[in-house]
């Protein structure tokens, strides 16, 4: 195993017994927020995308996969 696999591993154990708190400042960089989505294109006849409590790393780049 590399250390990169190692590391890996480490990091998926911290995430998963990770405590989130509420805190009294600004939103950072790296801060996990949770936040309601509502997508909807304009004008389309497209039904509107809801995705309650996302939660999000802020900072990421984008909140979906290979999005913009």
């Amino acid at each position: 195993m590399t250390d990169d696999e190692v590391n890996a591993q480490i990091d998926r154990f911290r995430e998963a017994d990770a405590v989130l708190n509420d805190v009294d400042r600004p939103i950072v960089t790296g801060d996990l927020v949770t936040m309601d989505v509502h997508v909807q294109k304009v004008a389309s006849d497209e039904d509107p995308i809801d995705v309650p409590d996302f939660m999000y790393t802020v900072g990421s780049g984008s909140i979906t996969e290979g999005g913009r």
